[in-house]
C-alpha cells in the first residue's frame, strides 16, 4: 500500500459572491496569484493555496447530487498562527477592518495559547491563534 503523504497544500472554498470574496482577500493584503478569472481566484499563503471557486462548480465536482445549505457554518475552520500571543488582538481587528465578523471573544485558552475567531463575508471561519512554542508556520 502507498503511504499518503502528509501535507496540506490547498485550501478550496466554495463562495457565493466571487467578487465580494476576492476584494475580502486581497484586502487583507494576499496577493492574488496570476490566472485568476471571475469563476476562480488563488492566493499564496506561504506554501498553502487558498482557492475561491464558485460553490456551485464546487459542489458539482466536489458534491455531486447533495444539498447545498444556504447559510451557517459549514463545519470547518482555518488556522493562522502568529508570533506572539498580542498580535493575536491585531490580526483579529485587521480582519474585521477589511469585513470579517468577530466571532466570540479573543480569550486565552486552557490548553495555554490565546486565540480568537473572524468569519469571512461567507461566513468561512478563520481561528487566529498564538501557542507558546509553535512559530507561525506551524
Amino acid at each position: 500500500m502507498t503511504a499518503v503523504p502528509s501535507r496540506l497544500n490547498i485550501v478550496t472554498l466554495g463562495v457565493r459572491d466571487m467578487p465580494r470574496m476576492r476584494a475580502f482577500y486581497g484586502g487583507l493584503g494576499w496577493v492574488e496569484r496570476p490566472g485568476g478569472s471571475h469563476e476562480f481566484a488563488a492566493f499564496l499563503l506561504e506554501g498553502i493555496v487558498l482557492a475561491l471557486y464558485g460553490i456551485n462548480d464546487l459542489a458539482g465536482d466536489a458534491a455531486p447530487g447533495e444539498p447545498l445549505t444556504k447559510h451557517g457554518w459549514g463545519g470547518h475552520t482555518f488556522g493562522l498562527t502568529v508570533v506572539g500571543a498580542d498580535e493575536v488582538d491585531e490580526v483579529v481587528a485587521a480582519m474585521c477592518a477589511a469585513g470579517a465578523r468577530k466571532v466570540g471573544q479573543v480569550v486565552d485558552r486552557p490548553w495555554g495559547g490565546r486565540s480568537g475567531f473572524v468569519a469571512d463575508p461567507e461566513g468561512n471561519r478563520w481561528e487566529i491563534l498564538w501557542v507558546d512554542g509553535v512559530n507561525a508556520t506551524g
